[in-house]
């Protein structure tokens, strides 16, 4: 990873803390995670809100690991989308990056989670 600042850096280090799995795919293009896979919010923050208040969950994602998929003010310039369910238990939540209240093509967000693991990909 070439174009990482080190705010993104310390972000990583913390979730590689977290969960000793975590994986990342990273684009040195946007200096973005395109991918993010493992443990990132625990079941304990996101179980009650999953189905209930699936924007608090996204919102809660973005305030720890936001700039790791976007700006430093991600949590302002992505809007929840909706969620539904795939199959089985998993809470598939969606987000799209906004500037200027305009919608940025192809920028978007997909959050899965289920009661058992909490946030587990982004």
């Amino acid at each position: 990873m070439e174009n990482i600042t080190q705010l993104q850096q310390d972000l990583l280090d913390r979730l590689k803390e977290r969960d000793k799995i975590a994986s990342v795919r990273w684009n040195d293009e946007r200096g973005v995670a395109a991918v993010i896979t493992g443990h990132h919010l625990s079941r304990d923050r996101v179980a009650s809100d999953l189905e209930q208040d699936p924007e608090a969950v996204l919102k809660a994602f973005l305030k720890e690991y936001g700039p790791l998929i976007g700006p430093e003010n991600t949590t302002e310039a992505m809007r929840f989308v909706g969620f539904g369910k795939t199959r089985g238990k998993h809470i598939c939540i969606r987000a799209m990056q906004v500037a200027g209240g305009l919608a940025i093509h192809g920028a978007s967000l997909i959050l899965f989670a289920d009661p058992e693991r909490g946030v587990f990909r982004a």
